[in-house]
């Protein structure tokens, strides 16, 4: 590299020299040598890599903000990408293309390995950073938002991320009630300062003990509250997962819901800006608020509030998943949280009528994350049906300052409403059909399926799945070669000639892989061959890359929203994805715009009185207004011939540099 960097009159000998020394002293990566000599900036430093390389190049910074989707990041096991320092970023449905970033993209026996780990035959490789691969890594697949803070610096575009909203709502939550007569523990606000530098370490505010508070886990009168960490979190949040999974699979309604309210408390903890440390207690929380709760109704703190029977229930069940994981040092703001989840806002609930900012904040999250998934996700809420995100956020609403607290209300709407709208643009949850006669094998995919958000019928005998097949629900059937006793591609061929079979991608996993086995699968109409055992991560990647491939027919019939909910580059990648015809028309106060769309790709722009790959690199800049995508609009004319990918990435290019108006 020094080489060409000398080659190129971008680097001295003497300093070449300094930086070939300090490398081969250090064993560090040339280009982080570089770097840390104040040699080259990282956009020079990427642009002749960039150039050398023929590929493009991502910035740190760019790096750090990519919207990664669970079907995106589990293509590569986390495993598999740290050993090869590879991250992926983009995935093309149309062409089947899976994107990566690397330090090596020249590197034609890391590419075949790629191959092999994501099952994905076409492969495009472009240049980053070693440190900031690194980094994404630990930020997509470990969760570390604080991977990219050595990338910070005065001046850069990561300062001053915390919007006026964001501040509005963490303030009204961590400012003491007037109305509090009793303090309790609550996190304090975080401050900008401590947002925009997460290298710095936060020091929990000193609180007091409430006399009404019953956990003997709060600390005395005067003494600070460090928060309480667990050794290995990560691993004992994932073991935490997979118990809790395992007893949710009794019920068919609760199937995934911890896993669901884990995620929407971390969404809403992370959108307020709390420490990573509360961050982990709420994941926790969520994890364990159902424990030791089996009965004949699933109790949430709108049923509680609503209904004698529900409140009856759950009166003498309180501090029952306390006493299932008293034995485990767990965080005492995750105690917290579980324990005083049925508190009201107005002071009517139970077990200590705490009522406002007197009730931990971690209890009031929960609260409203478990309503919503019980809302969204169980047909046996009081409403007798799986309501939508807007529905189940207008229940919600229709109890703040009752029986929730309005500002965690409105933080969890905001938190949410990007997803909502990405929702509204995606299809509804896919059904899997999972036909395995092996039940503690199927038990462990099923698991992992329903963690990823889908729907999950399992067959132990062809006869089961048959009638499942039938019913005409089934997006992807994963089955095995012999069910029991029968022979599972009896039942592949049966279903290729039934009008309820003849299209639905078929994935065989099986133990037995020889020749004649996956010729005959292949000759019947499988769709894929997945030889046991094979990493679940890797087996869902390629499900989801087929139903990707099938889903450009399920269009909505029309999408609108604001830009602040989605911004316009994650907008485009969402219709990318889903292979999305029409047309996006976008209006704010500058002025209005429209992008063309076929099948995903971008094939005309118009952005005032210019057209064309210059119009969609104006209206990249846009932050606020309106948008909407009508569905029948069918483009007639194609004036802009890249791929979506490229044209993203160039208009990203524009922006760093300044050059787009």
């Amino acid at each position: 590299m020094c080489g060409l960097l000398l080659a190129q009159s971008k680097l001295q000998r003497d300093a070449s020299a300094r930086v070939i020394a300090h490398v081969e002293r250090e064993h560090a990566a040339v280009e982080e040598v570089i770097l840390e000599f104040e040699l080259l900036t990282e956009l020079e430093l990427l642009k002749v890599l960039a150039a050398h390389y023929k590929t493009f190049y991502v910035s740190s910074e760019k790096l750090a903000r990519i919207d990664m989707p669970p079907s995106l990041r589990d293509m590569l096991p986390r495993r598999f990408a740290e050993q090869a320092a590879v991250c992926p970023v983009i995935f093309d449905s149309q062409t089947h293309t899976l994107s990566i970033v690397t330090a090596t993209p020249d590197n034609a026996d890391l590419m075949r390995e790629v191959q092999v780990a994501s099952g994905i035959r076409n492969i495009n490789a472009f240049v980053a950073r070693p440190a900031a691969i690194s980094a994404a890594i630990l930020k997509y697949y470990a969760g570390d938002l604080r991977s990219f803070s050595r990338f910070e610096r005065t001046g850069d575009p990561f300062k001053g991320t915390m919007t006026f909203e964001r501040q509005r709502l963490t303030a009204s939550i961590a400012e003491p009630s007037d109305e509090a007569s009793v303090i309790v523990p609550r996190e304090r606000m975080v401050t900008e300062e401590e947002l925009t530098n997460p290298g710095k370490a936060l020091s929990p505010a000193p609180t007091q003990e409430a006399s009404r508070a019953p956990n003997t886990h709060l600390q005395r009168a005067g003494e600070s509250a460090p928060l309480m960490r667990i050794p290995h979190g990560d691993q004992t949040l994932e073991l935490f997962n997979v118990l809790v999974g395992l007893l949710e699979m009794q019920r068919n309604e609760l199937r995934g819901h911890s896993s669901h309210v884990a995620r929407l408390c971390r969404k809403t903890a992370l959108f307020l800006g709390l420490s990573d440390a509360m961050v982990h207690a709420l994941e926790f929380a969520a994890y364990a608020h159902d424990l030791g709760k089996a009965g004949q109704f699933h109790l949430t703190a709108l049923n509680v509030a609503e209904y004698d029977g529900h409140r009856t229930a759950a009166k003498p069940l309180v501090g029952t998943p306390l006493k299932v994981l008293s034995p485990i040092d767990l965080p005492s703001e995750a105690l917290d949280a579980v324990s005083h989840m049925y508190e009201r806002f107005d002071g009517k609930g139970f077990p200590n009528g705490l009522a406002g900012r007197d009730i931990p904040i971690g209890a009031r999250i929960l609260a409203v994350a478990d309503t919503y998934s019980d809302l969204t996700q169980s047909p046996r809420n009081p409403y007798r049906k799986a309501l939508l995100p807007s529905e189940a956020c207008d229940v919600i609403f229709r109890f703040r300052s009752a029986v929730f607290d309005p500002s965690i209300v409105d933080a969890f709407s905001n938190a949410i409403l990007g997803e909502n709208a990405r929702s509204r643009l995606l299809t509804t949850r896919s059904t899997i059909l999972l036909v395995d006669g092996d039940n503690e094998e199927a038990r462990v995919l099923e698991l992992r399926l329903v963690e990823q958000g889908f729907v999950v019928r399992s067959a132990r005998t062809v006869e089961q799945a048959r009638k499942v097949l039938a019913s005409g629900s089934v997006s992807v059937v994963i089955g095995e070669l012999l069910v029991g006793d029968e022979d599972g591609l009896n039942l592949l061929e049966e279903a290729r000639k039934q009008p309820w079979g003849a299209q639905v991608p078929w994935i065989v996993h099986a133990r037995a892989a020889d020749k004649a086995s996956v010729q005959r699968a292949f000759e019947l109409g499988a769709t894929d061959f997945v030889a046991k055992p094979a990493e679940a991560d890797m087996l869902i990647a390629k499900m989801k890359a087929l139903l990707d491939l099938r889903s450009a027919s399920k269009i909505p019939a029309a999408v609108s929203g604001a830009l602040s909910e989605m911004g316009l580059a994650d907008l485009i990648q969402v219709m990318w994805h889903s292979k999305k015809t029409g047309c996006l028309s976008v209006h704010t106060n500058s002025g209005e715009g429209e992008l063309h769309l076929l099948d995903g790709y971008i094939v005309n722009a118009r952005w005032g009185k210019s057209q064309g790959e210059n119009a969609f690199y104006s209206m990249l800049k846009l932050k606020d207004g309106e948008f909407s995508l009508d569905p029948k609009f069918k483009p007639t004319q194609r004036l802009i011939h890249q791929s979506t990918e490229a044209l993203l990435l160039e208009g990203m290019r524009r922006l760093d540099e300044g050059l787009v108006r």
